[in-house]
């Protein structure tokens, strides 16, 4: 912050706005575009992208003691087939876990939130 010289304000920007995929590939925080790219800047991004994910899932499943099933879901996890199997590729030392897609269905329960507070 005290080197590049920003506020409060441009810190915040640079955090939630031009970090993570984008601030990796220089070019998108979208996978789609990334993808389409195929530059070593977006595939590293997708690569660190996908090793982060295969953390979480790793950690919970140490934490739990394995797992029944992982289920993949929202935008990503439904629609990037590509992403799924390096997350999964990663996570091949946990051994045979069934691993299912499902739409998030993210509308539908906000919807339902919604109704019960308007009762």
């Amino acid at each position: 912050m005290r080197e590049q010289g920003l506020d409060a304000d441009a810190l915040e920007d640079l955090v939630d706005r031009r970090s993570g995929l984008l601030g990796l590939s220089g070019l998108s925080a979208d996978l789609r575009v990334l993808h389409a790219a195929d530059t070593p800047a977006a595939t590293l991004a997708i690569r660190i992208f996908c090793r982060s994910v295969a953390k979480q899932i790793a950690g919970m499943l140490v934490t739990l003691g394995g797992a029944e099933l992982i289920v993949f879901t929202g935008g990503i996890g439904e629609h990037d087939a590509l992403v799924r199997d390096a997350i999964l590729a990663e996570l091949r030392w946990a051994g045979e876990v069934p691993v299912r897609v499902l739409p998030s269905q993210e509308n539908a329960q906000i919807a339902r939130h919604v109704a019960a507070l308007l009762g």
